[in-house]
């Protein structure tokens, strides 16, 4: 894993329920959050990240699971990490950081 390819978390403050289909999370240090509900594709990569794990792993991991064509895997798994960061649930590892799991 390089800084190119940072490893991926969940972020502490969060709690999540599932079902086989779908996963509700919501951001507990913000108390106007919304809840976020993923599903399909989305609620498997928020299983994936149980553990820190980089884009290329993620996605090398996918694209063989589902069969599906790794650059498109790539684009779905990136905009999905951005809007999840957006929304605060995820965030980037920083390797130079020690207090990083990764560093």
């Amino acid at each position: 894993m390089s800084s190119a390819d940072p490893a991926w978390e969940r972020v502490h403050d969060v709690a999540w329920v599932e079902d086989d289909a779908r996963v509700v999370v919501l951001r507990l240090a913000r108390l106007d959050a919304e809840p976020l509900l993923l599903d399909g594709p989305a609620a498997e990569v928020w299983r994936r990240l149980e553990a820190p794990v980089g884009l290329d792993a993620l996605v090398a991991d996918l694209a063989h699971d589902f069969d599906g064509d790794p650059a498109v895997v790539r684009a779905d798994v990136a905009a999905f990490l951005r809007d999840a960061e957006a929304a605060g649930v995820v965030r980037p590892l920083d390797p130079a950081d020690p207090a990083d799991p990764v560093a």
